[in-house]
């Protein structure tokens, strides 16, 4: 691996000179001679977070996508976790691996903590639910929505999953009356289907 050529890269695109820029990233790309070498410079990388809202396409499937697909099916918490981070990429890409099809940033997020369970992610997927939660029931009494539909049974029956969860996720209690008329609703509606 030359990462002096990466250097170069960014410095040229910086400038503007965009030919010059993309020959010194197909250098640095095609200077990788190992996984383990991809392995090291892509979680230095990622943890920089020095690439904004999304990562280059060419670094992200030749590099980025490969390091993190091998620890997915390794069950890496760590992989896990940037793949869910880096979904805007992931859902770009012409043909990720099928175990990833579809896979969205909350499903990934909840591997990698169910994986690792840390305070950090518990909180993420906490907030996530809870928005979802809200969205479903802002149409209360008229019903609970699931997308922009009304819920079915099995859906129901996944947000009291869901909802059983986020009280495991909300250690503090902070969020437990709001749970509590969530769980009712879906329930009452349940009755109702």
């Amino acid at each position: 691996m030359e990462s002096e050529l990466y250097k170069r890269y960014a410095l040229l695109k910086a400038s503007g000179r965009r030919n010059e820029a993309k020959a010194c990233l197909d250098a640095f790309l095609a200077s990788f001679k190992t996984l383990a070498e991809k392995q090291l410079w892509v979680f230095e990388f990622l943890e920089s977070g020095d690439f904004g809202h999304k990562i280059r396409h060419e670094i992200y499937e030749e590099l980025i996508y490969p390091v993190l697909l091998d620890g997915y099916l390794k069950q890496d918490p760590d992989s896990v976790e940037w793949l869910a981070k880096t979904t805007s990429n992931l859902h770009e890409m012409k043909s990720p691996h099928p175990s990833l099809w579809r896979k969205g940033e909350y499903t990934l997020l909840r591997e990698a903590y169910e994986l690792r369970p840390r305070s950090e992610l518990g909180a993420i997927l906490l907030q996530k639910l809870l928005r979802e939660f809200e969205y479903a029931h802002h149409e209360w009494p008229m019903g609970i929505l699931y997308g922009s539909d009304g819920a079915t049974k099995h859906e129901c029956e996944e947000y009291l999953r869901d909802i059983e969860f986020a009280r495991s996720l909300d250690t503090d209690l902070k969020h437990s009356e709001y749970l509590n008329l969530f769980e009712a609703q879906v329930r009452e509606y349940l009755g109702r289907i």
